[in-house]
């Protein structure tokens, strides 16, 4: 979300709106992050942005941005949320429009409403993580900076990262973001719909033991929940059914996904693990090809879903540099 007074022509100094700072510090205590695509020169626009206190709310700022829009689909992607999940704030038609044009379903907002944003319907949402959701994703620019660092070298790069995947059942306190992350995780949910329909029997798992969950931390700081999975008996009793799975986005490409799949099968050994996925759309892909590629495979259920079972247990392993901690009690 951009919220900064461009330069009406070049060389004039770039200054935030002064009534900008309590709505964004009211924001990033729901757990809405904030970004800034501005066409103003670097060094200029982040000192007005540390000046105005505005610098520490920041995820991913650009500068010098040629197309805004653009730069706003590059901020989306890179932070893996979806456009209906973003608003863009200007004071240019111009921009408002292209956003709008080129990223359909960002809400374009004129930069004179910016003050109301804390009213806003479509703003109108608490994440459990509240301004730790921020933090953490600044934790991730710290880790994408030591990586480019190291080289381009993934494996070793990982090994640093030192990171621990506390494997549970998941308690009270763990009910509110697993929830959330089934709810908002496309890409890496095997069943990534809206669960208003299924939010009674997902906390019923809850309260009855059958929802397992994955934390992860490393040197750099704390993810917090990453990981979900609910499993029930199924029809056959040497089976056991996965109905609802979800990684953050946050950790693709780290090894969460196999480490998590590697506790949670073991755990339900000697019965062998079924998971539901839905197949209507290609928005969970990643997953879907990762289960594969980890030995996961089924038969087509329906047009809308499929069973993949994993028929070969001892051939899943855990990635070497991730520590998993079983945390079951």
């Amino acid at each position: 979300m951009a919220a900064n007074g461009e330069p009406a022509e070049p060389g004039a100094e770039f200054r935030p709106y002064p009534y900008i700072l309590p709505v964004w510090q009211e924001l990033d205590r729901r757990g809405i992050l904030h970004s800034v695509v501005s066409q103003a020169s670097g060094m200029a626009a982040q000192k007005a942005l540390e000046e105005a206190g505005l610098w520490p709310l920041l995820i991913k700022p650009q500068f010098n941005a040629g197309s805004k829009a653009r730069a706003v689909a590059a901020t989306l992607e890179a932070l893996n949320l979806l456009p209906q999940h973003a608003a863009f704030v200007d004071d240019d038609p111009f921009h408002r429009a292209e956003v709008a044009e080129l990223v359909p379903g960002v809400l374009t907002i004129p930069a004179e409403e910016a003050a109301g944003l804390v009213h806003h319907p479509r703003l109108m949402v608490t994440s459990s993580l509240g301004p730790a959701r921020r933090r953490m994703l600044q934790d991730e620019e710290r880790r994408e900076e030591a990586r480019l660092a190291m080289g381009g070298d993934r494996r070793s790069f990982l090994l640093s990262c030192r990171m621990q995947l506390a494997c549970r059942p998941a308690g009270p306190a763990d009910g509110e973001r697993a929830f959330e992350l089934l709810k908002r995780a496309h890409r890496l949910n095997a069943n990534p719909h809206p669960h208003s329909t299924t939010a009674l029997p997902v906390r019923s798992a809850l309260a009855e033991d059958r929802m397992w969950v994955g934390c992860l931390s490393d040197r750099f700081g704390d993810y917090g929940l990453v990981a979900v999975a609910v499993v029930i008996p199924g029809a056959d009793e040497e089976v056991a059914f996965c109905r609802e799975l979800a990684f953050s986005c946050r950790v693709k490409g780290r090894g969460v996904t196999e480490a998590f799949l590697y506790w949670l099968v073991n755990k339900h050994l000697p019965l062998e693990l079924a998971i539901r996925i839905c197949t209507q759309d290609e928005v969970n892909k990643p997953l879907r090809t990762t289960l594969r590629l980890l030995g996961f495979a089924g038969t087509e259920k329906s047009l809308q879903e499929e069973e993949l079972r994993l028929r070969h247990p001892s051939r899943l392993t855990r990635p070497e540099w991730i520590t998993i901690l079983d945390e079951d009690c």
